[in-house]
């Protein structure tokens, strides 16, 4: 009986130390998935403010190209 209580003890102690691990492991997973999370944010962020900055540039080159082809017209009607 006391060999019995003995394994029993032992087992016990052992699922109660698996327990422990597999929760700190969830933990573990929690603040990695977390940090992940942050981590996609912060690029899609950066993504955002590129494609922004690429807009006005883009806006820029609309606007000089313009600009050139107003001052082109401007000057081939002088010509005439």
């Amino acid at each position: 009986m006391r060999d019995r209580n003995e394994r029993l003890q032992a087992r016990l102690e052992e699922v109660q130390a698996r327990y422990g691990m597999a929760a700190h492991g969830k933990t573990d997973m929690a603040t990695q998935l977390l940090l992940t999370e942050e981590e996609k944010l912060n690029v899609s962020r950066g993504l955002v403010e590129l494609e922004m900055e690429n807009n006005k540039l883009k806006e820029e080159i609309e606007r000089i190209k313009f600009e050139l082809s107003s001052r082109v017209l401007h000057s081939c009607s002088h010509l005439v």
